[in-house]
């Protein structure tokens, strides 16, 4: 039997595509390198007071879910296939499981003294955070929230604050602050980060302290990445802005060696294929 001649076009298109899925793959591996490196010689700068003995730095490097939430309402119409819609009904019965399995929910504070100082934290820590600051959480996440005496933190996005009825406005973020809520970063207009300049990012992440700072009375430390989206210019402002921890939307708990300006977040979502009790597994 003849053997098929392959044609040398398709040859040569086979080795392109395999190069350039190898050259993207160092690329990638080259980024997430020296992000790892600036995180690593960022947290180096940093005093520790007190100084965390080798018992204490292992303690710090066991890992506290931080779930990550965005909009809690109901899922009619075109919502049911939105993973980003948790209902009231689950985001309750979610709640629930974590107050009667008698988990602890810290603040961003407490996780950010915990991972630096080695402040102690209840064995069974959680941290609950929603993204962007719909209006929707005013209404059906904190009364929730306020039942089992919860904190939580909205990461805010500061452009689109008192700009209509779908987001929370100022007087609605001042309310929830003086009430366990804590309110931090999501840029000024949900930009993404990575396709921005150094200065446009500088702008931004300064922009949204300062707009938040201004109405809050308070200091802004936190900051969530709008898609998840950041790259090493990213935590050059970072630094230069003067926040302390940022979080991605990379999936699994937080711990210390991920680097404080890429910190995993478990994302909650709409479907409730598993059940709550799948993310504490």
């Amino acid at each position: 039997m003849k053997t098929k001649k392959i044609p040398k076009i398709r040859i040569i298109l086979t080795l392109i595509v395999v190069m350039t899925i190898c050259a993207y793959g160092g690329y990638s591996i080259a980024k997430n390198l020296k992000i790892k490196q600036f995180n690593d010689s960022f947290f180096d700068n940093i005093v520790l007071t007190p100084k965390v003995d080798a018992d204490e730095a292992e303690e710090s490097e066991k890992s506290i879910p931080v779930l990550m939430y965005h909009s809690i309402n109901r899922r009619t119409g075109m919502t049911k296939l939105n993973p980003y819609v948790v209902s009231p009904k689950d985001f309750k019965e979610e709640m629930e499981y974590i107050s009667k399995n008698k988990y602890t929910v810290i603040s961003l504070d407490d996780l950010y003294y915990y991972m630096v100082q080695g402040k102690p934290v209840p064995k069974k820590s959680v941290v609950i955070t929603f993204d962007d600051g719909y209006e929707d959480f005013y209404k059906n996440a904190y009364p929730v929230l306020k039942k089992y005496n919860f904190k939580a933190t909205i990461f805010m996005i500061a452009g689109y604050v008192d700009k209509g009825n779908y987001y929370l406005n100022s007087n609605q973020l001042r309310e929830l602050q003086n009430n366990g809520i804590d309110i931090e970063s999501h840029t000024v207009f949900h930009e993404r980060l990575s396709t921005l300049s150094y200065q446009k990012q500088l702008k931004t992440l300064a922009d949204s302290k300062i707009i938040l700072e201004r109405f809050l009375n308070k200091k802004v430390n936190y900051i969530a990445f709008p898609y998840g989206s950041y790259n090493l210019d990213t935590m050059q402002a970072l630094k230069k802005t003067g926040y302390l921890m940022a979080f991605t939307i990379k999936g699994g708990d937080s711990k210390l060696s991920q680097g404080l300006y890429t910190l995993h977040r478990v994302f909650v979502d709409g479907y409730n294929l598993f059940g709550v009790s799948h993310y504490f597994k």
